[in-house]
Formats: C-alpha cells, structure tokens, sequence
C-alpha cells in the first residue's frame, strides 16, 4: 500500500514545492488491517496519519522538517504551508532491505528494481503533474533513487537537473 506521501491540499496549480523522500516509515497497521479497509478510506487514513505527524511535529525529524518549511513558508501556518506543498517518497511502499545488507546502509538497502518499478508506478506519474514547482530531493537515499530512475523521468519530460538536493532537514 503506497504511504507516506501528505500535503497538496489545496488546489495541484497552488503546489510550488515538492519534497522527495526516501521511503516511509515502518508501517504501524498489519496486512490485516489493510485489507479490512476499502482503498479510498486506506487513502484517507494514509494521509491524514502522515498529516498529523507533520503537523503535531510526531519526533525529530518531523520537527526538522517543520523547521525546513518555517524557512521557505515564513508568516504562513502549517496548513497554509501544506496547500503550497507536497511531500513523497522515492519509494512509497515499505519494502524489505536486502538480505544480507545492514539496516540503514544508505546505498544499498532496497533492491533496485523495486525503486525502479515504484518511481515508475507513483513518483513519475506524481512529478508529471507538478508544473512550475520547486522539486526538493531531500537526503542521499532519496537523490541516489531519483538517479536510477533519471531516465525513466527525463523520457517522459521531466528534467531532473533542476531538482535541488539537501543532504537533510537537520538544523
């Protein structure tokens, strides 16, 4: 179930930023549960829950990207912030790291026809809609995941050298 992904909750023409993550975090509901729910209500749930986390500031690095949107969003609060924003994942599904790899190795820790196949079933179809926006890769998984998936995107006109990258959110 694709996850992970907030905001744009104003009108598509109002998004002027885009942040790409590198995937969600770990999943708190169980297949079970997922498979209970219709898909338009698990939507629903999906991004209200990323939502809140945002903007209740959950942990540290919801915090720090509160912080980030503070500095390009200044005098607007955060609802008002997130009509003008959309945040998603590189990969939007949580996946298991290949076998073998530690947890957290930056480079290498899902395979790379699953970020293959999810840049071209979600992140491109997302990106193709989001015209005149400030794209943000935001850390080393993120931006190493744009890059495979760099010709995917370019043939079908998005041009990634545009894209801004920071390394992360931290102050």
């Amino acid at each position: 179930m694709p996850r992970g992904f907030c905001g744009g909750t104003g009108k598509l023409k109002d998004i002027k930023l885009v942040l790409i993550l590198a995937e969600p975090s770990n999943n708190t509901q169980s297949n079970e549960q997922y498979l209970k729910t219709k898909p338009n209500e698990l939507l629903d749930e999906v991004s209200k829950f990323v939502y809140n986390a945002y903007e209740k500031s959950q942990d540290e690095f919801h915090q720090n990207a509160r912080r980030f949107l503070n500095l390009v969003w200044p005098g607007l609060n955060f609802h008002e912030q997130m009509k003008k924003t959309w945040i998603t994942e590189s990969v939007l599904c949580s996946v298991p790291p290949i076998e073998g790899k530690e947890k957290g190795n930056s480079l290498a820790d899902i395979d790379k026809e699953i970020c293959k196949k999810c840049s071209e079933k979600y992140l491109l179809k997302q990106l193709k809609k989001m015209h005149d926006c400030c794209i943000v890769k935001v850390g080393t998984k993120a931006k190493r995941r744009i890059n495979m998936a760099k010709n995917e995107l370019i043939s079908n006109g998005i041009d990634i050298s545009t894209f801004h990258e920071i390394r992360h959110f931290k102050p």
